[in-house]
């Protein structure tokens, strides 16, 4: 399958979790996180709303791709609103995972780690609630060997900022963070064990040990348990503790 199939099979995917999870969920329409400047495309006049508490995000064209007609064309068709946050990468093991955000509306295209040094990588990027924070995995940069830790990043207003490492390194495969509903707390897996974080890196938690490996866990609506999957099933974990296939 070539780079830019698997882009898009990507991308199409995360579309339809986005059309899902909008019927759930408040949607992200007005959010201007674009890229790491917010940048807009060089004939475009309108202003985006920006993130609550955030400042005016300036014109410009740092970051900004050159969108294929075939988005812009389908999210038209589909009268969709809000960012699509989606990674692009050549192989799992190449290391080269970009992120980029596509403004549903518009069909304007961003790429978002463009200015980052201190992480390679991103991948499976999950954004809390307010807008103001996202998470994701990759690895930090420089290590002699590569490995998946999660990592969170703020919005300043204009800019996605430099990312910080929440979880490592520590020689262990951290992947697949997601917010819970109040965006405080942080789900995902550690060497296939479920676990939680603090958004400020704090109050480590392992909620699955000695128990079949686990992936995928998703924090419910209420933020009371923790939906995830495990030999094939999707699973359900109560705040305390008992488990039940779904």
């Amino acid at each position: 399958m070539s780079v830019s199939r698997r882009t898009w099979l990507i991308a199409a995917a995360v579309i339809a979790f986005l059309v899902l999870g909008s019927l759930i969920n408040r949607g992200l329409s007005g959010f201007s996180g674009l890229d790491g400047n917010s940048a807009s495309t060089p004939d475009s006049t309108s202003q985006t709303e920006s993130t609550p508490g955030s400042e005016e995000s300036p014109s410009g064209d740092d970051g900004v791709i050159e969108t294929p007609s075939i988005a812009a064309t389908q999210t038209a068709e589909l009268n969709l609103t809000g960012i699509l946050f989606y990674h692009s990468y050549t192989s799992y093991s190449a290391w080269d995972s970009n992120l980029y955000a596509l403004d549903l509306a518009s069909g304007r295209l961003a790429q978002i780690n463009t200015a980052w040094t201190t992480m390679i990588s991103p991948m499976n990027a999950h954004v809390n609630p307010a807008g103001t924070e996202m998470v994701f995995m990759g690895t930090a940069a420089g290590l002699a060997e590569n490995e998946w830790d999660v990592f969170l990043s703020k919005w300043s207003g204009t800019a996605w900022g430099e990312p910080v490492n929440l979880t490592g390194p520590n020689n262990m495969r951290d992947e697949d963070p997601k917010f819970s509903p109040n965006g405080h707390t942080i789900t995902y897996k550690e060497n296939g064990v479920m676990a939680t974080i603090e958004n400020d890196g704090t109050d480590k938690k392992l909620l699955t040990v000695g128990k079949p490996d686990s992936s995928m866990p998703f924090f419910t609506a209420d933020g009371q348990g923790l939906i995830f999957e495990r030999q094939g099933s999707i699973w359900l974990q109560t705040r305390d503790g008992n488990e039940s296939v779904l």
